[in-house]
């Protein structure tokens, strides 16, 4: 764990609670142990600590696949998919770590990620990252449920397995972290036109048993959930691309696509899902853009959450998710950037200053307001999503030191005077480009210094 050390900025956010002007913040045992304002400090610093920022959905396997932008979700799949299924285990290894490079830089300390491959957990915890991995889970064929989840589970065994020996390796596994487990792993059914019920029904009994999350997509796209109400068949002719096998089995795969039972039933996405008994408290759904009458409050029933990835939803033409019902319906949200296969950056400053331009174009906040829900979306609100607010998520005497140090970008010392005036200024610049990610601490140790990412790993072996 971290040592003892004190860091003073001109001002602290720690987000559930006022800005603290000439800040001080004291941490020991990798835990925050005091918050204080100091006597003024003689010129500004241009730093701001703020809580370590928390990504709900991503898919770090595809940093290297290409960004296709304006592709409608399906287009984009297909495309996707050709592309990854000629990766071999060191591209997927490199991918993820460049992935999960990107991702502390920019200021994320906890990231929800689900991994075709499992390369996200390695890449994650070689940087220092902590969060939750969901092995994907995919098979459209009811009859084949239990052996395709009986692989997953040998899968699993052997992620479990090579993460232990990476964390033994390092010396990592009791001394880099307070937490039991600093990277959870756990199922990802990836949806529900990928995974029979049957199949989608093991996933969530396996999670169920063991006190896991279920990570998933749901409701993103128009054609999904016309899919499950009238049997669109935009998604029988993805799958009929996508789904492996030789070409004498084609007729077989075509009979096997127009039987699958959770199509045509009149049931939204959420509904379908709910039908099978596959909501729960312990779900984080992506996306859940296109939803029915009665969608929001199966879902707040459920005690479900959602991870919102607006400039995903943008890209790939699946329109915007309503987020203020979600609010309204205080639905444990939390931003999600999905892949940089679908978004412009794995930085969740960027993902919130998108939201905000999103919500005050709409007219749906003022733009302060927008601000501060766009903050609390990527630290405490994505904390409670991802089950770890008591850990994690602002800045309060006994959390975890997990943080962000941003330095301003002004190199004028009036305009930087100017910036750190006041807190609602401070707060802007956030969503402007007047800071950048300076220092990166987990559990009180600097993983970025200056902008330069550290190895913790070898810090820790050595």
């Amino acid at each position: 764990m971290g040592e003892a050390l004190s860091l003073k900025a001109d001002w602290l956010l720690p987000v559930t609670g006022p800005p603290i002007k000439n800040g001080e913040l004291q941490i020991a045992g990798g835990r925050i142990s005091a918050l204080s304002s100091v006597e003024k400090i003689k010129s500004s610093s241009g730093t701001v600590v703020i809580p370590g920022l928390i990504n709900l959905h991503s898919h770090l396997d595809y940093s290297e696949a290409p960004f296709l932008k304006n592709a409608p979700l399906f287009d984009w799949i297909e495309r996707l998919v050709a592309t990854t299924r000629q990766w071999s285990r060191e591209d997927f290894e490199r991918s993820a770590a460049k992935g999960a490079a990107e991702a502390i830089l920019s200021g994320t300390t906890f990231l929800v990620d689900s991994s075709y491959t499992g390369q996200s957990a390695l890449a994650m915890h070689r940087v220092g990252l902590k969060g939750i991995v969901g092995l994907e889970l995919f098979g459209v064929d009811a009859t084949s449920a239990a052996p395709v989840f009986s692989h997953w589970q040998k899968r699993m065994e052997e992620l479990e397995q090579e993460l232990q020996r990476l964390q033994k390796a390092t010396g990592s596994e009791s001394s880099w972290s307070t937490d039991d487990k600093p990277i959870e792993l756990t199922i990802s059914p990836h949806s529900l036109y990928t995974v029979s019920p049957e199949l989608f029904r093991l996933a969530v009994n396996w999670a169920k048993d063991r006190k896991k999350f279920v990570l998933t997509h749901l409701a993103e796209s128009p054609q999904e959930r016309a899919w499950t109400e009238t049997g669109h068949n935009r998604l029988d002719s993805y799958l009929r691309t996508v789904l492996p096998g030789p070409a004498e089995e084609a007729a077989q795969r075509a009979d096997l696509i127009k039987n699958i039972s959770w199509k045509g039933r009149g049931l939204s996405p959420v509904e379908s899902l709910a039908a099978e008994g596959c909501i729960g408290d312990r779900l984080i759904a992506a996306h859940c853009v296109h939803l029915g009458a009665d969608d929001l409050g199966i879902l707040h029933q459920a005690g479900a959450a959602i991870a919102h990835c607006p400039r995903s939803n943008r890209n790939l033409e699946n329109g915007r998710a309503p987020l203020e019902q979600f609010l309204y319906r205080e639905l444990k949200t939390g931003l999600g950037t999905d892949s940089l296969a679908s978004t412009e950056s794995l930085s969740m400053l960027d993902e919130a200053k998108a939201l905000v331009q999103v919500l005050t174009e709409a007219g749906i906040f003022a733009r302060d307001e927008a601000q501060q829900l766009a903050l609390r979306l990527i630290t405490i609100d994505a904390a409670r999503a991802a089950g770890a607010d008591d850990r994690i998520g602002s800045l309060a005497p006994g959390k975890l030191a997990d943080l962000v140090v941003l330095e301003s970008t002004y190199e004028d010392p009036k305009l930087k005077e100017a910036l750190m005036q006041d807190g609602d200024r401070v707060l802007d610049g956030l969503f402007n480009g007047a800071f950048r990610v300076r220092d990166v601490y987990v559990e009180g140790r600097a993983l970025v210094k200056n902008g330069i990412l550290e190895n913790p790993v070898q810090k820790v072996a050595g």
